[in-house]
């Protein structure tokens, strides 16, 4: 299941530590897009497991079969 219909149901909290300039950045450019934080990570997350390489591992090690 692609991520970000993964997050729009209960999902595992995940809590990532950024320095208070990326965590003031971050809670800035939400608004600015109207949107939230949480909304811009898991866009970016969503953006991280689509690159090629991390396609290939997740494939190499059947990471897409984990329940």
């Amino acid at each position: 299941m692609p991520l970000s219909l993964y997050a729009q149901t209960k999902a595992p909290n995940q809590s990532p530590y950024v320095d208070e300039h990326t965590d003031k950045l971050l809670k800035a450019l939400a608004g600015v897009m109207d949107s939230s934080v949480n909304a811009l990570l898991v866009e970016a997350i969503d953006q991280w497991l689509s690159k090629p390489e991390i396609q290939e591992k997740t494939e190499k090690h059947r990471l897409d079969e984990l329940d």
